[in-house]
């Protein structure tokens, strides 16, 4: 094994897009059969399988199964929950895909 007392330390700078806000990410929410939604927020709490989580700007990637219960968003017009079923989602560089059913 290999041990080094040397820590390297980078600054990773996000890339926001131009007139960009930088404390909100992309949502999107689909079925099977339509999009239910598609915007900027700054939150999302989803009923994982294991436990409620919520999902800020700048969280680590993740994919993660839900169970039934309630999705809840907070955008520019205030909360907004979906009741869902079951399904999946996944959090990669600011955009978090959902699929569910309803």
């Amino acid at each position: 094994m290999c041990y080094s007392d040397k820590v390297i330390i980078t600054n990773k700078t996000t890339n926001h897009s131009k007139g960009s806000d930088p404390k909100k990410m992309k949502l999107r929410i689909i079925t099977p059969n339509e999009l239910l939604f598609e915007g900027d927020v700054e939150s999302v709490t989803l009923p994982g399988t294991v436990g409620s989580f919520t999902v800020l700007n700048n969280h680590a990637p993740i994919i993660s199964s839900l169970e039934s219960g309630k999705i809840v968003y907070k955008d520019a017009n205030g909360q907004t929950g979906i009741v869902v079923r079951s399904g999946f989602a996944e959090v990669s560089h600011n955009i978090l895909s959902i699929c569910v059913e309803i």
